[in-house]
């Protein structure tokens, strides 16, 4: 363990004798010099860092021209790349030195976390096939710096980096000579420090967008945790590998995407690291409490939890670990809740419980709350995650998928394709007599009614205007005549009060099917005009034959 002294001064503090590490500060901000043996250990793990970069450029995971290919370029001669049969080997060292930094209670920034963890799972496999990774290299030039330079921690400021050059050639020096770089003072923080600006850019330039979030906010809250959990490890007698969990468990919620997956592992990890015999995680939203993962919990009273220890937990906003019977469990057992929060509110809580003669120690009640964080931090990547999925793919008018998302699904259609394309009949009228807010009401009314008319054989998309557009997942002519028919009933038996106006109306539908998609939706679109030419609310099979479906054939589907 190398010892650390913490000077604060209002101006800047510069050299102090003695070998240790120095704390120096410049208006009013503490920072940390490395000294010479930890500065030569964070020079070891840049090389690493190196290694595994002039790696993946061998292998074809950076973008030619890039800076990552720039400084790999650069270091040709001097640091060599793996086979990707030893990738595995270069990851597992540096996890080896982010654990040793644990046990030393040394923080570190969060580019070099997440250079040196494992890759994820997906960017592993495309290193495999020779393409381009999803992370974003900046992290790895970030981490070099940081190494280089801080002894691994972050910057007291963020700042863009050093030109390439200097880092290189600071890299060089190491690896030839033993020389290292100049040390200038780490921000003493817990493991994860402030957030870096794009390499090479100012902070005004900087347009990450989610995924790099995601992973480096929930990597930098399993640093937090760690770093706390491996603290307490120090002045605890308890051999448990709790630090090594929560970063198993950051890396966990790194490769999700979706809140319900989050709220899943959440649920096992709580239980994995407390010893807990059974979990669930209950949903905070607007309307009041949902239950979501369970484990054990299968009979948990959804209708209690208002005077449950989840009310509690989410009103205090704290952990709350007793042994009693909880309304919501319904036997006297030991309970251990934490609040999850995200995006700034209280997104859920754990309840983890176990026999009531094993109460949680508050050892493990710092564990669970060490988890915490991680558990808010993917939650608000999924959460954002969706929202913009739901922005792009989601018609915010109709609630139903958009013309993009149509797009996209007939893009990737194998075989036939059975297309309907829907269009309100005589709806111009709608807005003119009762106005566009009258019509935006309509529309959702029809938008429900077609989707509930299809149901599970298929996907109601909004065209655009008044036009809708429906594909099936199977099926033939008859499979179409039967669905198109069952739309057109609905919509006309379902009628539309408007500001006590009641609306009355219909639709004409085009249907068509084949093996080319761009094909079949242009033929539906001309059996529509026929529909629509010869009557209205009725449906047309391209090239222009009436369905006569009969109320037989409905009953039957």
């Amino acid at each position: 363990m190398v010892s650390r002294r913490i000077v604060t001064a209002i101006a800047a503090v510069t050299i102090v004798a003695g070998g240790g590490p120095e704390i120096v500060a410049a208006a009013g901000l503490d920072g940390i010099v490395a000294s010479d043996d930890e500065a030569r250990s964070a020079h070891e793990a840049a090389v690493l860092v190196a290694r595994e970069m002039v790696t993946i450029r061998e292998a074809g995971g950076f973008a030619a021209g890039s800076p990552m290919s720039a400084l790999t370029d650069s270091l040709d001669g001097t640091i060599a790349a793996v086979d990707l049969a030893d990738f595995d080997r270069l990851e597992h060292d540096g996890h080896d030195y982010l654990e040793t930094m644990f046990d030393d209670g040394i923080s570190f920034s969060r580019p070099v976390y997440e250079a040196l963890e494992p890759l994820p799972r997906g960017d592993r496999s495309r290193l495999d096939q020779g393409r381009q990774l999803s992370i974003d290299g900046d992290g790895y030039l970030h981490a070099i710096d940081h190494l280089l330079h801080h002894g691994g921690r972050a910057p007291i400021r963020p700042r863009p980096g050093p030109p390439i050059e200097v880092t290189a050639a600071a890299l060089t020096a190491f690896v030839e000579r033993g020389e290292l770089a100049p040390q200038s003072p780490g921000a003493p923080d817990p493991p994860g420090g402030p957030i870096d600006v794009p390499y090479g850019r100012d902070r005004h330039g900087d347009s990450a967008g989610f995924p790099t979030w995601a992973i480096v906010a929930i990597a930098a809250a399993a640093g937090v945790a760690g770093w706390a959990i491996a603290s307490r490890r120090r002045s605890s007698p308890s051999p448990d590998h709790r630090a090594s969990d929560l970063l198993d468990a950051g890396r966990s919620f790194a490769e999700v995407h979706t809140v319900h997956e989050v709220e899943a592992i959440a649920a096992e990890r709580a239980m994995a690291i407390t010893g807990a015999e059974a979990a669930v995680y209950v949903r905070v939203t607007d309307d009041g409490f949902e239950r979501g993962r369970s484990i054990g919990l299968e009979h948990f009273d959804m209708s209690s939890v208002g005077s449950s220890v989840v009310a509690r937990t989410v009103a205090t906003g704290r952990e709350i670990g007793v042994v009693a019977n909880d309304p919501a469990i319904g036997e006297r057992r030991s309970v251990l809740a934490a609040p999850i929060v995200a995006a700034g509110h209280a997104a859920g809580v754990i309840v983890l419980t176990r026999r009531p003669g094993r109460p949680f120690d508050q050892d493990e009640i710092d564990t669970f709350a060490a988890l915490r964080p991680l558990v808010g931090a993917a939650l608000a990547g999924a959460m954002s995650r969706e929202l913009i999925h739901t922005e792009a793919y989601v018609d915010s008018l109709t609630g139903l998928a958009n013309r993009r998302a149509l797009d996209e699904r007939l893009e990737s259609v194998t075989g036939n394709v059975l297309v309907l394309m829907v269009d309100v009949d005589r709806f111009k009228l709608v807005n003119d007599v009762h106005g566009h807010q009258a019509g935006d009401v309509a529309l959702r009314s029809v938008a429900r009614t077609i989707e509930d008319a299809v149901g599970e054989r298929g996907t109601a998309y909004r065209y655009g205007g008044e036009e809708f557009a429906i594909v099936l997942d199977s099926g033939d002519s008859a499979a179409l005549g039967c669905v198109s028919e069952r739309v057109r009933a609905a919509v006309e038996a379902t009628p539309i009060e408007v500001d006590g106006t009641v609306l009355n109306l219909t639709v004409s539908i085009g249907t068509a099917w084949g093996d080319d998609p761009t094909d079949a939706i242009a033929r539906a679109d001309i059996a529509l005009y026929e529909a629509k030419r010869s009557g209205r609310n009725r449906v047309v099979a391209a090239p222009g034959r009436l369905l006569e479906a009969t109320r037989d054939e409905l009953a039957t589907s």
